[in-house]
């Protein structure tokens, strides 16, 4: 058995934003999610696989409830291992971001969609998210320069899409005269959990002009390929366009989730990917509760998944997070 690298540990699927291209907001945590203490016998037992492995609290907003989330970061420290989230930025006080860098993970990305207020705010769907979620990176900022030691890395995501695509320069240079640690992207994709029969989101907001599109993104990537605050590869960007001019391109096989990830859902249930389900007749391969994690990867229908797994298709295998190294 292959020991994964990093733990995405679903910690909630509320969301205190209302996002157009995603509609976890309409979601409520059933009562039966994981509680507290069984959430660190995962981390126990992940720990146990990999001691140097990454947590990566997964959710829709993952600070949703800050007592558990500062609960877990600070159990993830004590076992020597690093976590790492992605968050709105939209609920922090000062005293809050102290204690995101004081007991929070090791990386900490921020989404932020574009330098104009009114185009970050009508795609997170409040009117005041762009000013708070400046204040809160200002804020994480202020408290890593005052606590060095914690080596606390702050990096900044952006969607890319069809309404801030030609201002991609002005953004990177705004989010760099934030002081962060770098500025990463991704693109535009269908309507997570759509609530709707059709996805006019996704449709009405998707590159219009897609040769336009193209040349942007290769003419950022020129400009920036050399500048490390910019994570842009020269394989991402082939992927981008390759991913505007057919959002569903199939590929070469190229991922390896099923190796170097293990996901753990809202009530125990296991996968190896995101989208592992569709290869299983929407079936989990185990769940926490009822197994435990080595025994759940080491299981016959886990292999039977990595088999089926190895010849994904699926463009989502080029991303960073799942492609083979």
């Amino acid at each position: 058995m292959r020991i994964p690298r990093y733990l995405y540990l679903t910690i909630t699927r509320e969301c205190n934003l209302r996002c157009q291209q995603c509609h976890f907001w309409t979601y409520k945590d059933p009562p039966d999610r994981l509680q507290i203490d069984e959430l660190k016998y995962v981390i126990d037992q992940f720990c146990e696989l990999n001691p140097d492995g990454i947590v990566v609290f997964n959710g829709a907003e993952t600070t949703m409830r800050k007592d558990e989330f500062f609960e877990l970061s600070r159990y993830v420290r004590s076992k020597g291992m690093i976590s790492t989230c992605v968050t709105n930025g939209y609920n922090y006080d000062e005293a809050a971001c102290e204690q995101m860098i004081l007991e929070g993970p090791r990386y900490i990305t921020v989404s932020l969609d574009s330098h104009i207020p009114e185009v970050h705010n009508r795609l997170r769907g409040r009117g005041d998210v762009f000013e708070k979620t400046v204040g809160t990176i200002k804020g994480l900022v202020k408290f890593r320069n005052k606590y060095p030691e914690q080596k606390v890395e702050i990096t900044v995501i952006a969607i890319i899409f069809d309404e801030n695509i030609e201002s991609l320069g002005e953004y990177i240079e705004f989010v760099r005269s934030l002081n962060v640690d770098g500025v990463l992207f991704q693109m535009m994709s269908p309507t997570f959990v759509n609530t709707n029969k059709e996805d006019k989101f996704f449709t009405n907001h998707f590159f219009k002009d897609k040769e336009r599109a193209k040349t942007i993104l290769e003419e950022l990537f020129l400009k920036y390929k050399d500048d490390h605050f910019v994570f842009l590869r020269g394989n991402d960007i082939e992927w981008f366009k390759a991913y505007i001019d057919n959002p569903e391109f199939l590929t070469e096989p190229a991922c390896d989730s099923h190796n170097k990830n293990v996901f753990v859902e809202l009530t125990g249930d296991v996968v190896l990917c995101a989208h592992m389900r569709n290869f299983n007749d929407g079936l989990c391969i185990g769940n926490v509760r009822e197994k435990r994690l080595r025994e759940i990867l080491d299981s016959d229908i886990s292999n039977k998944m990595k088999l089926l797994m190895e010849q994904c298709h699926r463009n989502c295998g080029l991303l960073a997070c799942h492609k083979k190294d």
